[in-house]
């Protein structure tokens, strides 16, 4: 299952399968397919546990991916929508306790290079308006990880952030905006 097992009362083994502690097929577990209408095949890359027993679930193909929530009879929860310009350009996603969750995603117009944006998604998927990281990121964004007092550390080729200058690892605060106090000279 990519690089990250679930187990909760059930083993789920690949995103469309799970198991009793028995070894059978769980019964209230539904299979899904594998093919995704833009990514083509796809594989769970990471899953999380929420608080009330769903799972997310991010799906990536050959270089982007998806996210997207299952009930606890495996069956995907269309209450959870990721904003349109989101669904399918997901580079990596980092998630939270709560359900949130922090998901690097790009946008590319006709010509023009790729460029890569982080937004926090509450457990419903929306947006989180408290976090912002106004013009985005210039550059690529190649880890993130969340710290325990919700500051968020980037790498990568980065150029710029929010249109400041930086180099090749930054810091946010738990708001998005640049950590002026962190360099990683």
């Amino acid at each position: 299952l990519g690089s990250t097992l679930v187990s909760i009362d059930t083993t789920v083994i690949g995103p469309t399968v799970a198991t009793s502690n028995s070894g059978t097929l769980h019964p209230e577990f539904r299979q899904r397919g594998l093919h995704h209408s833009i990514l083509g095949t796809v594989y769970a890359q990471k899953m999380l546990q929420t608080p009330d027993g769903s799972l997310l679930v991010f799906e990536s193909g050959y270089s982007m991916g998806t996210l997207y929530r299952l009930r606890t009879d495996g069956s995907r929860d269309t209450s959870y929508r990721l904003p349109p310009d989101m669904d399918s350009a997901i580079a990596r996603v980092d998630f939270l306790p709560d359900g949130r969750s922090h998901v690097v995603w790009t946008t590319r117009a006709i010509g023009a290079p790729t460029r890569f944006h982080l937004s926090r998604l509450n457990a419903n998927g929306a947006v989180d308006p408290t976090f912002s990281t106004g013009t985005g990121i210039d550059g690529n964004v190649t880890a993130q990880l969340i710290q325990t007092d919700g500051r968020v550390l980037l790498a990568g080729a980065l150029v710029s952030y929010n249109g400041t200058p930086v180099q090749r690892l930054i810091r946010l605060k738990p708001d998005g905006q640049l950590d002026d106090t962190f360099s990683a000279d």
